[in-house]
Order: C-alpha cells, then sequence, then structure tokens
C-alpha cells in the first residue's frame, strides 16, 4: 500500500456502537468502495497486518489511511463481526430515482431488472445483489417499507455488488410494474405454480424479473401485474428453493438470452 497521508494511531478512535453503521467492513465491501467515484471516502482504517495484504492498493483523492491495532476493531464492531481488519469510513451510495435509471438505460440493446417484493432477510438481498452482479442484471427495485437498507452488514455479504447494481427504492411494486410495462418491459413474476417455464419465454430486449420472500412468495396484486408467471424446472421432491439460489439460476438464463 502506498504510505502517503498515512497516519498511525495506536487508541481505538471510534467507540462501541457509536458509529459501527457508518463504517463499511470487509475486504470485498471496502475495496470496491475505494473505487467508487460516487461515494466520498474519508478515512480507510487497517491493521498493519491487513494493510501488508494490500500492496497495490491507491487510495483516491481526500482519503486518508490510520493503521490502527486490534482495540479499534473491538470497539467498533459487535462480537462476532468478520471485518478482516479493515474499515472504511465513507458517504452513502447516492439514491438513484427509477425514472433516472429509465432515462440512462432507454437506448441501450438489453435492460434487464430484479425486483423484491417482500424480501427482507439481509442475507438473502446480499447474496442477490451479488448474483445479479455476476449475470449483469442492471438494477435491483425494492419497497421502501419492507426491504433491508443498504447498511454495512449487507455491503459485506454481498462482496462490494453494491457497489455495481443500483437498489431503487420504490413505494409500490404493483404501480412500478404498470410503469415498466409502459417502458416496453416484459414483466415476469417467479412463482412455482406458474404456466411455464422461464427458460420457455426469454429473450426479451427489456425485461423485469419479481422475486418473492420465501414461503407467502410474491403477493396477489404483485402476480396481477406481472405479464407471466412462471417456474423453474424444479423437481417433485424440492417444488421451491431459497430465494437467492432462485435469483441466481434466473439471473444466469436471462443474462445468457441476452447472447441468443
Amino acid at each position: 500500500m502506498k504510505k502517503s497521508r498515512h497516519k498511525k494511531t495506536s487508541q481505538p478512535s471510534v467507540a462501541k456502537n457509536k458509529r459501527s453503521n457508518t463504517l463499511l467492513y470487509g475486504q470485498h465491501a471496502v475495496l470496491a468502495a475505494l473505487k467508487n467515484p460516487g461515494r466520498t471516502c474519508k478515512v480507510l482504517y487497517t491493521t498493519q497486518k491487513a494493510a501488508k495484504g494490500l500492496p497495490n492498493l491507491k487510495l483516491p483523492a481526500g482519503c486518508d489511511h490510520k493503521t490502527v491495532d486490534n482495540d479499534f476493531f473491538k470497539n467498533a464492531f459487535d462480537e462476532g463481526t468478520v471485518h478482516q481488519h479493515i474499515a472504511l469510513d465513507c458517504t452513502p451510495i447516492p439514491q438513484m430515482h427509477l425514472e433516472d435509471f429509465l432515462d440512462q438505460t432507454k437506448d441501450q440493446p438489453h435492460t434487464f431488472i430484479a425486483i423484491l417484493d417482500q424480501v427482507t432477510d439481509p442475507h438473502n438481498v446480499g447474496a442477490i445483489l451479488r448474483s445479479a452482479a455476476a449475470f449483469n442484471i442492471q438494477a435491483l427495485i425494492v419497497q421502501d417499507k419492507n426491504a433491508p437498507g443498504l447498511t454495512p452488514a449487507l455491503a459485506k455479504i454481498a462482496c462490494g455488488a453494491v457497489e455495481h447494481v443500483p437498489v431503487i427504492e420504490v413505494t409500490n411494486i404493483s404501480r412500478t410494474l404498470e410503469t415498466l410495462k409502459s417502458k416496453h418491459f416484459f414483466c415476469v413474476g417467479l412463482d412455482e405454480r406458474g404456466s411455464q417455464y422461464l427458460g420457455d419465454i426469454v429473450p426479451h430486449q427489456k425485461l423485469a424479473m419479481v422475486l418473492g420472500a420465501e414461503g407467502p412468495g410474491i403477493r396477489r396484486l404483485v402476480k396481477e401485474s406481472c405479464d407471466k408467471l412462471v417456474k423453474l424446472p424444479n423437481s417433485e421432491q424440492m417444488p421451491s428453493i431459497n430465494v437467492s439460489n432462485a435469483a441466481a439460476i434466473c439471473f444466469y438464463e436471462i443474462s445468457n438470452s441476452a447472447d441468443k
């Protein structure tokens, strides 16, 4: 790591549970945030040992690096947090609005969106974001009152994907689907009782994929707003799978269809 703007402090400067909700942590999440021009990065905290594992890291302008001891991380995070002795004080990701996203992507040959209906487990949302980034899903839409926030814990689970896939909050999923359909999106909902398999209805140049929570699945009004309900070719002994696993399969199928 370059030693410019490098400061050493032996005492922890973050009181326990006072600022941990503002500090990103974990190597993948922090490194991705440092490369995101949409964030303002203020201070990178690492132990001396962790810094040695980042020999070629270039900090963005205005970001300091402070070497701290293990007590810093014990005071900054709850016990059991897998911080890997690296944390970043930075501003939140700027919020993107649906209208801005649609305007930015209107001339793209393919636009693929994922929509989560009542998926509240941050581990599932983080894993879905990671799969979305891997398979070129360009945005994730969630309902503002029924989704976990973009917390450092979720960013850690997503392994940096929050920096690549914009998360768009909307008030009403059903109305959002109507808006997307007016913009020529084909809107499909994943439901084990769907009439067709997902592979039978792709490709589409503009496609929105709705995934519901495990158990209740997609809500009735959201289902009625979809153009089609589709299913995965699961075996009879396991008709449904974890939503994050289902999302990865769907995203692969959608991304693969763009090349056909």
